[in-house]
C-alpha cells in the first residue's frame, strides 16, 4: 500500500467468531486472520494451507507499506447486526447486503473521528455508528 489510506477486509463469514459468541470457523479463516495481522505488523511471508479443495499458497509483502491501518473486517452470514473488537481489530457483522425486501447498508468511514457509519436503507434494522 503506497498511501496513508486504511483498509477494510470483506468476507461472507466472520473469521473472528468471538464477535457473536460463536465457535464456528470457515476454511482458512486462520490464514485470513494471519493476513490481517501481517498487514498490521508490516511483515512478509507466504500463507500456506492444505485443506482439501481449499488449498492456498499466497505470498505477501507488507514491509514497504506506508500505512498499516485496518479500519475494520466486515462480514455477513449470521444475518444479524453485531460488532466488537478482536485483538485490537474492529469486526462488523451486517444483517444483509441486500435482501428480498430491498434492505441494505451504505457504509461510510470518518477516519478523522474513527467512526464507521452503517446507514440502513429499506426495511428491518437501524443505522449504526461504530468506533474503530
Amino acid at each position: 500500500m503506497k498511501s496513508d489510506g486504511g483498509v477494510i477486509f470483506l468476507t461472507h463469514m466472520n473469521f473472528a467468531s468471538t464477535v457473536y459468541g460463536g465457535t464456528d470457523t470457515f476454511y482458512n479463516s486462520d490464514l485470513l486472520w494471519a493476513m490481517v495481522q501481517a498487514f498490521i505488523n508490516k511483515t512478509s511471508g507466504t500463507l500456506t494451507g492444505s485443506t482439501l479443495d481449499f488449498e492456498i499458497n499466497v505470498p505477501y509483502d507488507f514491509i514497504g507499506n506506508l500505512s498499516n491501518e485496518v479500519i475494520a473486517c466486515f462480514a455477513g452470514h449470521k444475518h444479524a447486526d453485531m460488532s466488537g473488537i478482536v485483538d485490537g481489530v474492529t469486526q462488523v457483522v451486517l444483517l444483509n447486503a441486500l435482501n428480498a425486501l430491498g434492505s441494505f447498508d451504505a457504509v461510510t468511514v470518518d477516519r478523522t473521528n474513527r467512526i464507521i457509519h452503517a446507514n440502513r436503507y429499506g426495511m428491518s434494522g437501524y443505522d449504526r455508528n461504530i468506533s474503530y
